[in-house]
């Protein structure tokens, strides 16, 4: 279904080189592949469960994958995306560029406009109602957080998760290939350049958090950026991926 939409509207989907090499895209060409691996698997694992389903995107960035949940989703069905981000100008795009092709499909700026970009140690609530997501996708959201930042974000998808509802969600879930750090804790050792922070987690700390908010994991696959990892490279693989359920009423 989800490649019968895409060969249809395909050629409406838009185009912004700049910003898309901005999110690390090495062309055009691999941004639309990822964001097409990512919404496909996320249909496959169960966190776009339907036509119907609800989704938040959390780091959406210009909106990568939302254009490809915009031909997943029907809205007469009740289906609705909402991609979060606290990057002020790829919300802007995304805005102006997706939302009136799908307008199912919104944009939200986190942050309550102070401001423009992402800070590694800083979370921000996610204005949606306690239990109204069927899935939250977080694509490298994690990747790039301090702990206290992680735990707050985490406290949010377990808030407007319903119950069984699940989350896409992407790390390094180990410290093994971390050689070179500028600082750690309990959490994880943390990669400072300009810009950005790259989070590596210690063995098991992303299963304590997740099960300290009620998260469960009910699948991993571990991505082929480990150094012993036997993993095709595939497209949208090179971290590890977790998909999570919220457990309980």
């Amino acid at each position: 279904m989800l490649l019968a939409h895409l060969a249809t509207h395909g050629r409406r989907l838009p185009v912004d080189r700049e910003l898309f090499a901005y999110v690390g895209s090495e062309s055009v060409e691999r941004h639309f592949a990822i964001g097409l691996a990512i919404a496909t698997a996320a249909a496959q694992y169960g966190v776009v469960p339907g036509a119907s389903a609800r989704i938040a995107d959390i780091g959406c960035g210009c909106g990568r994958v939302a254009q490809f949940a915009g031909m997943m989703l029907d809205p007469s069905a009740g289906g609705r995306y909402k991609g979060f981000d606290t990057w002020r100008e790829g919300v802007a795009w995304g805005t102006a560029n997706i939302s009136p092709l799908f307008p199912h499909v919104t944009f939200h700026h986190l942050g309550a406009g102070t401001v423009d970009n992402y800070v590694d140690d800083a979370a921000y609530s996610i204005e949606v109602a306690d239990s109204s997501q069927d899935g939250v996708i977080a694509s490298s959201l994690f990747t790039h957080l301090k702990r206290d930042a992680a735990r707050r974000y985490l406290d949010e998808i377990a808030r407007i998760l319903r119950p069984g509802g699940r989350l896409y969600l992407t790390a390094f879930a180990s410290t093994l290939w971390c050689r070179h750090w500028n600082d750690q804790d309990e959490y994880g050792r943390y990669c400072y350049s300009p810009g950005r922070t790259d989070t590596y987690l210690h063995d098991g700390a992303l299963r304590d958090e997740l099960a300290r908010c009620g998260l469960e994991v009910v699948c991993e696959r571990l991505g082929h950026w480990r150094a012993d990892s036997s993993a095709p490279k595939l497209v949208g693989s090179y971290q590890d991926l977790f998909i999570v359920e919220r457990i309980g009423a």
